[in-house]
């Protein structure tokens, strides 16, 4: 038992917040950072070199009270700009950049929320398996799915991977080699990777375009979707049927 649930077990649960917390973690303590971030695709930040009013016009813009801020891209995270600093009294200069949390996209969102709480962060970027900027994820995020994911007790965390034919299923390219191993039952080579995008990069040596296929242990993987940063989605068709 995760170590995060444990302290609340061992606990006593005097309120129905403590219940609530205890559900959630309870429920969601597979889950993975990657199934709550905020996507790379989908960062607001801002360059270095940006201008102190056009830093304030982004703030004012987006409405977040934090902004990554980067060096010429966003695999260059240098801090954060807190929008607390730039409109207090004066706010004539910039202040000093907030350090950045960087924590591996595959981590426990318990783990991650453990992180986020001993560092006293409330903000965190997450990386892929080749250190690159995957994407963002905040404490907010992590408690509003404590709490939200009792909601509806049925609910079952999204899929990365779609069934598509008896021998046939799309991937998303994060999809760890271990769940297409063990819950797909698909026996792909184990190596210095996580993912399946991870694994063509792995074999080819290189970011495959859409249209590109490669034969790995006998399943014809096609990618259906990429740029030049990932593998965003694939096709694998088994050389007999998927059980």
């Amino acid at each position: 038992m995760p170590i995060l649930i444990r302290e609340y077990a061992t606990t006593a649960l005097s309120t129905s917040h403590d219940q609530i917390l205890l559900a959630g973690a309870l429920k969601i303590r597979d889950r993975r950072l990657w199934d709550i971030m905020v996507p790379r695709t989908d960062i607001v930040g801002v360059d270095e070199n940006d201008s102190l009013d056009h830093v304030k016009q982004v703030f004012k813009e987006s409405g977040f009270s934090r902004l990554p801020v980067f060096k010429d891209h966003l695999d260059q995270i240098d801090g954060f700009y807190y929008a607390r600093d730039f409109f207090t009294e004066g706010g004539h200069e910039f202040p000093p950049l907030r350090a950045s949390l960087f924590l591996p996209e595959s981590m426990r969102v318990l783990e991650a929320l453990q992180t986020l709480q001993k560092g006293k962060k409330s903000i965190a970027i997450t990386v892929d398996e080749h250190g690159g900027t995957a994407g963002l994820v905040t404490l907010e995020d992590i408690v509003e799915k404590l709490v939200g994911s009792i909601s509806d007790e049925f609910d079952k965390p999204k899929s990365r991977v779609q069934i598509s034919g008896q021998r046939t299923l799309v991937a998303d390219g994060r999809t760890s080699i271990d769940e297409l191993k063990d819950v797909q039952k698909l026996h792909l080579p184990e190596g210095d990777y996580v993912t399946i995008a991870g694994l063509l990069e792995d074999k080819l040596e290189y970011i495959p375009a859409a249209g590109e296929k490669i034969e790995i242990n006998g399943y014809s993987i096609e990618v259906l979707e990429a740029n030049a940063q990932k593998v965003i989605q694939v096709r694998i068709i088994a050389p007999l049927y998927i059980e």
